[in-house]
């Protein structure tokens, strides 16, 4: 075996959550026009700023005005997902776009969705009754409100 599939079978088995609803190292992935829906995604969610912010990491060069700016985005938006529509809110203006869900595993879902550059793929970790993506440099940390 590579070293690299015993170290993540190893902390695969250090993270498994009793309370996690999919067995042990499942994916589910869909196929032609069946539906997958990923219940631990539905609900309602907004950014969680302080631990957003704690663990941000800013390109090198960075200014500190920069990083506050940045920083100050975080807090404010809030995605409800449902079945096949995800609606967001960020700053007052209110958003409703579909979503698919194209796979998930035992702790993370992959999304299809769209973006101001058309379709984007979105792979989203889940944490107990939170949730991170990647965005740029860093990662953003959203907290279950419903």
């Amino acid at each position: 075996m590579n070293l690299l599939l015993i170290a993540t079978l190893l902390i695969g088995t250090l993270v498994q959550s009793p309370d996690n609803p999919f067995p042990k190292n499942e994916v589910k992935i869909a196929k032609g026009d069946s539906r997958l829906v990923d219940k631990r995604l539905l609900g309602k969610w907004i950014s969680d700023k302080e631990k957003t912010v704690n663990h941000c990491r800013f390109k090198e060069g960075a200014t500190i005005e920069q990083r506050a700016k940045v920083s100050e985005l975080f807090g404010k938006l809030k995605i409800e997902f449902r079945e096949n529509e995800m609606i967001t809110e960020f700053e007052g203006k209110t958003e409703s776009e579909p979503y698919s869900v194209i796979a998930f595993d035992n702790d993370s879902v992959a999304i299809v969705a769209n973006d101001f550059n058309g379709q984007k793929i979105s792979h989203i970790h889940f944490e107990k009754d939170s949730y991170y993506v990647h965005i740029g440099y860093s990662i953003e940390f959203f907290k279950r409100i419903h």
